[in-house]
């Protein structure tokens, strides 16, 4: 016979004031001698037990089930350790899970990507655009608009998103700690991700530049290296420094100022490290330049071979390393315009020139062997780009 406890005694808990209910449990239990009776307290509170409580858990006919009363069910599995009766032929005890409490923060960052998503523009390349001007003039110290943000560029990494922050007041450290969690994410998982914003204009550029690249392991480096870079490759290899109190958002020392950029060439790899042969700097000069800084001859190019770590090497525009970087000598500003000068048998005669048409004299002058028909294109895009903004310099 099936009771339920809280419909038969027509209460939701068992106290002092009427636990003389307890008898009329008792009646239904005698009035079923040979029957076994399923007495269900899972909707009741027992608040008194007692020994008419006793008496009906310990009768050999009954069978408890209980729900979320540890409490009750401590009382009963007492009584069967003193008897000696096994628990669980006695009582079914059974405890619904801990309902959930929503961090308010997770709630907020939910409702808020959804609003982010709502507002996504198509671009022209296929990128949706996230516009954050048209949900908030100003972010303050919201941690839950950094991660929303960066669960939309989660969920459009692949395809391309571009997140426009400009015309928006934020936190600067929130906006640094978005800026680092993008940078992770094009380095690490070529995420497809630009930013528009009104700081950190070199970090953002830089973004541009590799994402999407898919240039990010050891491995990675190695076929790039394979693909598009020829031994005898001309580049500029530099190093920056390894102390990590003036760390920028990419990892590298010095706040991302190289400490040391040379002329070089790519010479090979192999699984753990690039091979550069390096100039050093005193001695990459034409014969006459030399002669004329320092009054005697020129003792000829000194070099050095260096050996960087495939994981630390940064190559061209497709990934940032954090203790090398070899680029390109394109060159798109006056200030690296280069002096040169010549004797044509009666006086001294000069002009200024372009870094790679300058690497390529003084590598041509000693013979040297490189990829002639890369450091022509540098020559070519650098003197493009210069006479676009208006610099002067020999033709």
């Amino acid at each position: 016979m099936d009771v339920n406890v809280r419909d038969v005694l027509k209460t939701s808990v068992i106290n002092e004031k009427n636990k003389h209910k307890y008898e009329v449990l008792r009646k239904i239990i005698d009035s079923c001698p040979d029957e076994q009776v399923v007495l269900d307290f899972s909707t009741i509170i027992v608040d008194v037990k007692g020994e008419a409580l006793a008496d009906i858990v310990t009768d050999n006919k009954t069978f408890l089930i209980i729900k979320n009363d540890k409490d009750f069910y401590g009382y009963v599995r007492t009584l069967c350790t003193i008897l000696g009766i096994d628990v669980s032929k006695k009582c079914k005890f059974t405890q619904d899970a801990a309902p959930v409490v929503q961090d308010k923060t997770a709630v907020k960052i939910e409702e808020t990507y959804h609003k982010m998503r709502s507002i996504l523009e198509d671009a022209d390349d296929g990128f949706k655009v996230l516009k954050l001007r048209k949900m908030y003039s100003n972010c303050g110290e919201n941690t839950y608009i950094v991660a929303s943000i960066l669960k939309v560029c989660d969920e459009y990494s692949n395809t391309g998103i571009i997140v426009d922050l400009c015309n928006v007041n934020f936190n600067k450290e929130k906006l640094e700690k978005l800026i680092k969690e993008i940078i992770s994410r094009v380095q690490n998982k070529s995420s497809k991700i630009k930013v528009l914003s009104d700081n950190y204009k070199n970090e953002i550029e830089t973004i541009a530049e590799i994402s999407g690249s898919g240039v990010n392991t050891t491995s990675d480096k190695m076929m790039y290296l394979d693909n598009n870079v020829a031994p005898g490759t001309v580049g500029i290899l530099s190093k920056f420094s390894s102390r990590k109190s003036d760390k920028d958002m990419f990892g590298r020392g010095g706040n991302g100022q190289p400490k040391v950029s040379l002329p070089a060439l790519y010479l090979k790899h192999d699984e753990k490290y690039a091979y550069f042969k390096r100039y050093k700097h005193a001695e990459f000069k034409r014969r006459y330049d030399y002669y004329v800084l320092n009054e005697e001859e020129h003792p000829g190019l000194k070099y050095e071979i260096i050996k960087c770590p495939l994981s630390e090497l940064g190559i061209y525009a497709t990934c940032i390393g954090t203790s090398w970087q070899f680029t390109l000598p394109v060159q798109n500003d006056e200030n690296n315009m280069v002096p040169t000068s010549w004797f044509d048998g009666e006086r001294t005669h000069s002009s200024l020139v372009t870094l790679p048409q300058y690497i390529m004299m003084v590598l041509n002058e000693f013979h040297e062997k490189y990829n002639i028909a890369e450091l022509q294109e540098c020559i070519a895009i650098s003197k493009k780009i210069l006479r676009e903004k208006g610099v002067k310099f020999n033709r």
